[in-house]
C-alpha cells in the first residue's frame, strides 16, 4: 500500500512493515487491513471495510476530521485514533449502506481526545467492547435507539455528552461504564439499561438553562449513577472484585441461579428477570449474610429465561452480566387423559384457550383453572377421541393434539 492509493470494491490491501505516514488514501468499497502502525493523512472514506489487527495502530490525521459516507465498517482489534471529528453522516447512509464502528476486543482502544463522535442518522452505530476516549459523543435526534452499544465491562469515557435520542445507549451483555467528566445535555433519556453505570466527574454539570426549550437535565434513565466519580475503573473494579461468578440452569420445574461473591457485609442481591416486553423486572431479593456462595430458585420459569443480579453494598450498586436459561417446550400431561389435562405455561400473559374436535367444531363445555404456571383444563361430558387445543400467551401460540380416553 502506498500514498495516493484508492481501494476499490473487490480489492484488499494490507499494511505491514515499518511505521509509515501515507497521504491522500481513498476508501471506495474495498478492504484495508492494518497489521502495523500507520498514519493516514487526508483519507476519504466513501465506503469499505477497515480492519486494525491486535498490536497495530491506525491514526487518521484529517485536518477537517473524518466523515464516513455510508457502507463503512471499522473493526478495531488494536488501537484506532482520530484527530478531528468522526461523523457518521446520514446524507449517504441507508438501511442497506449502514455505518458501523466496532471497538472489537476488551483490549481494543479508540481515542478521539480533541473532537466529537457524531451519529446523526438511524443507520449508524458505535459498538464499544474495550476502552473508548472522546472529547464528546453526540447522539442526535435522527439516530436510532441503541446507536451506542456497550459491551461487558467496557469503558466509554468523555468530557462532554450530548444526547437527543431516547435510549441511545444500551448494554445488553451486562455491566458497562460511561464516564462523563464535566458536562452533559439531554433532550431525551439516555438509557433504559440499569446495567449501564454512569460515573460523573467532580464538578460535572448537566445543562438546565434550556429546560424551557425541552432539555432534561441529568436524564440518565435507568442507569446507575455515581457522582464525584474518579473513573470507570472504580465502578467496574468494585463489581469484578466482588462478583466472582453467576450461572443458571433449568431443573424439572424451576430455574436454579447460583452466584459466588467475595465475603461482604451489608449486601443485598436483587434478582431480575426479563419480561415479555424486553425489560428486566425485580422478582425477588436475597440478603447477603457475609458468605461467598448463594442460590435462588425461580419457581415460575418461562421457556427462555434471562436473568441478572443487581448487587448493592452500602451506597454502591452495580448489575451483573446476563445469563440465559432455555427450557424444553412444555407438553400437556397426561396425554391421553380422562377428565383433566394440565399444560405448563411459558409466559406471564393470561392464557387464551381454543379447543376443536376432529371435525373442526369448537368445543364449549370445559373449564380452565390457572394456577401459577400451570393451566388445568377440566372437561365435562366430552366424548372419547382426538381434540386440538390451541393456547395463546401474548404473542406465543402453541397447538397440541390430545386424546380423551
Amino acid at each position: 500500500m502506498t500514498a495516493g492509493d484508492e481501494i476499490l470494491v473487490g480489492q484488499t490491501k494490507y499494511f505491514y512493515g515499518a511505521p509509515a505516514d501515507l497521504a491522500n488514501v481513498k476508501m471506495s468499497g474495498g478492504t484495508l487491513v492494518v497489521c502495523k502502525d500507520l498514519i493516514l493523512t487526508e483519507i476519504v472514506y466513501d465506503s469499505g471495510v477497515i480492519y486494525v489487527r491486535p498490536n497495530a495502530t491506525l491514526i487518521i490525521n484529517n485536518v477537517s476530521g473524518l466523515i464516513v459516507r455510508g457502507n463503512t465498517q471499522v473493526y478495531n482489534a488494536g488501537t484506532f485514533q482520530v484527530w478531528g471529528n468522526y461523523v457518521m453522516d446520514g446524507t449517504w447512509a441507508s438501511a442497506t449502506k449502514p455505518n458501523l464502528f466496532v471497538n472489537a476486543l476488551s483490549s481494543s482502544k479508540f481515542y478521539m481526545p480533541n473532537q466529537y463522535f457524531v451519529i446523526n442518522n438511524p443507520h449508524s452505530r458505535l459498538v464499544n467492547n474495550g476502552i473508548a476516549d472522546f472529547h464528546g459523543i453526540i447522539t442526535e435526534a435522527a439516530s436510532m435507539p441503541g446507536s451506542v452499544c456497550l459491551g461487558f465491562n467496557s469503558q466509554t469515557r468523555m468530557r462532554v455528552l450530548y444526547n437527543y435520542r431516547k435510549n441511545a445507549y444500551v448494554s445488553p451483555e451486562g455491566p458497562a461504564c460511561v464516564y462523563v467528566q464535566t458536562y452533559s445535555r439531554f433532550e431525551d433519556t439516555l438509557t433504559n439499561y440499569p446495567s449501564i453505570n454512569v460515573c460523573l466527574g467532580t464538578g460535572h454539570t448537566s445543562d438546565a438553562t434550556c429546560v424551557f426549550w425541552g432539555c432534561k437535565p441529568n436524564a440518565w434513565g435507568k442507569a446507575q449513577v455515581t457522582t464525584a466519580c474518579a473513573n470507570c475503573a472504580s465502578v467496574l473494579t468494585f463489581l469484578s472484585l466482588n462478583f466472582l461468578s453467576f450461572t443458571a440452569k433449568a431443573l424439572d420445574t424451576e430455574n436454579l441461579l447460583r452466584w459466588e461473591m467475595n465475603a461482604g457485609v451489608d449486601s443485598k442481591f436483587i434478582i431480575e428477570r426479563m419480561n415479555n416486553n424486553g425489560k428486566f423486572i425485580a422478582i425477588d431479593s436475597v440478603r447477603g449474610d457475609g458468605g461467598t456462595k448463594y442460590e435462588y430458585k425461580d419457581k415460575l420459569p418461562s421457556l427462555i429465561g434471562q436473568y441478572r443480579i443487581v448487587y448493592k453494598q452500602g451506597v454502591q450498586q452495580v448489575a451483573s452480566q446476563i445469563v440465559v436459561v432455555k427450557r424444553k417446550a412444555a407438553e400437556p400431561y397426561p396425554n391421553p387423559f380422562s377428565n383433566e389435562i394440565t399444560i405448563p405455561l411459558l409466559t406471564d400473559h393470561r392464557p387464551i384457550v381454543s379447543i376443536t374436535d376432529g371435525m373442526g367444531r369448537n368445543i364449549k363445555n370445559y373449564i380452565c383453572i390457572n394456577q401459577g404456571r400451570d393451566l388445568h383444563i377440566l372437561f365435562e361430558k366430552l366424548h372419547s377421541g382426538l381434540y386440538m387445543i390451541t393456547l395463546t400467551e401474548g404473542t406465543l401460540v402453541r397447538s397440541f393434539k390430545v386424546r380423551k380416553q
